[in-house]
C-alpha cells in the first residue's frame, strides 16, 4: 500500500506470513506506507525446517539471514520511499526477534519499532514449550555468548519500541 504524499513507512515482518494479511491493510492509513514481507521460512519462502539445520550446519544462521533480508528490505524501502527511517512492526517469534536484531544493528534506520511478541531473554527458550520445528530460527546456536534481549534493546538509541503483548 503506497497513498501519495505518504509521511511514514511501516515494514511488516511476521511468521505468520504476508499472505495471512495484515489489519491495517484493510484499513489502510493514509499516511503510511505498508510493505508486507515474508522471511527466508515463511509464507512464500516456506521450506522444511531441516533447511534450516542445513543452513546452521554450515555455519550459517538462520536469524542471521532473516536479519539481513530485512536490512536489505529496510534500505530497499528508504530509497523507494525516500524516508530517512521507517518503522518496523515485528509480529510472532521469529518475526519480533529479527526486527529487534535489525533494529540494534542498525537504529538509525528506524523511527519506531513495534514487537508483538515479548522476549525478556532469549534463555526462556528453554523453559517455553517451542520446539525447534516450530521456530528453528530462534534456536541461534552461541548468540547468548554476544548478547542478550536486554543488550540488544540497550542499542536502540533514538528508536520508539513499543511491545504491546508486554
Amino acid at each position: 500500500h503506497q497513498p501519495k504524499g505518504a509521511l511514514a513507512t511501516q515494514l511488516w515482518v511476521s511468521d505468520v506470513a504476508r499472505k495471512a494479511g495484515h489489519p491495517d491493510v484493510r484499513k489502510p492509513d493514509k499516511g503510511r506506507n505498508l510493505i508486507l514481507c515474508d522471511l527466508l521460512g515463511f509464507g512464500e519462502n516456506a521450506h522444511p525446517w531441516q533447511l534450516g539445520m542445513l543452513i546452521e550446519a554450515v555455519g550459517q544462521r538462520v536469524i542471521g539471514l532473516q536479519t539481513a533480508q530485512v536490512l536489505a528490505l529496510t534500505r530497499w524501502a528508504m530509497k523507494r520511499t525516500r524516508m530517512e527511517r521507517i518503522e518496523l512492526y515485528g509480529e510472532c517469534q521469529t518475526g519480533s526477534l529479527a526486527c529487534l536484531l535489525a533494529a540494534a544493528l542498525h537504529p538509525e534506520y528506524y523511527s519506531q519499532l513495534t514487537l508483538t511478541y515479548h522476549f525478556t531473554s532469549l534463555e526462556h527458550l528453554m523453559l517455553w514449550p517451542v520446539r525447534y520445528e516450530e521456530h528453528p530460527a530462534v534456536f541461534c546456536a552461541d548468540i547468548l555468548t554476544v548478547a542478550d534481549v536486554p543488550d540488544m534493546k540497550n542499542l536502540l538509541e533514538h528508536v520508539v519500541c513499543y511491545e504491546p503483548s508486554r
